[in-house]
């Protein structure tokens, strides 16, 4: 059959059936990287439900050790600040240039008020949004109220550290208490002792 023949009848029956051939993303990419086209975002199909859908287990380019993959800062926000203090971007205006794409910071209250975990979510210039992970507001306990614990107060003194005294006589009951929490901790309990 000459060459003619051939596309007279390709005309009139139509074109023959292409075999399909199944080819993984990857390997279009590829095929289009070595041939310089640009790759074209390639838009997938809805999963029906009920079905199974693939699991691709990460390559080694899309693991590794935390330290090199991502930075953590640590900030301490100034007595009075809030979390929606934290969540405006004049916030980090100076330490932004430090700051990159998913960074997490641990913003601490300088009077001890509150602690937030937030992650960079947005970054351009010296602009920086942040996105809260978590945010606790860390229990303010009072151990001075009335009657008996007036008597017993909790100093710093110097090479004594912190110590526990009796204001009725000036005696120190306790010595060498390394924070003043323990302290008040240990004065709590010598009081509910004396109490029984």
């Amino acid at each position: 059959m000459t060459a003619r023949a051939e596309a007279k009848k390709t005309e009139l029956v139509g074109e023959p059936p292409q075999p399909t051939v199944t080819v993984t993303e990857e390997e279009a990419l590829k095929v289009k990287a070595a041939s310089g086209e640009k790759p074209k975002a390639v838009a997938t199909a809805p999963i029906p439900k009920g079905a199974e859908r693939e699991i691709l287990p990460i390559k080694p380019n899309q693991f590794g050790l935390a330290t090199h993959r991502y930075r953590q800062h640590d900030a301490v926000a100034p007595t009075g600040m809030t979390i929606k203090d934290v969540q405006d971007p004049k916030f980090w205006s100076h330490v932004a240039n430090q700051l990159h794409m998913f960074s997490e910071v641990r913003v601490l209250a300088e009077d001890g008020a509150w602690v937030a975990y937030v992650i960079v979510s947005f970054k351009h210039a010296n602009s920086v949004k942040v996105t809260v992970l978590n945010y606790v507001d860390i229990e303010s306990i009072s151990y001075d109220t009335a009657g008996i614990r007036e008597q017993y107060v909790c100093k710093q003194k110097g090479v004594l550290k912190w110590c526990i005294e009796d204001t009725d006589t000036g005696e120190n009951v306790f010595k060498y208490i390394p924070t003043q929490a323990e302290a008040l901790k240990q004065r709590d309990e010598y009081i509910a002792t004396l109490s029984r």
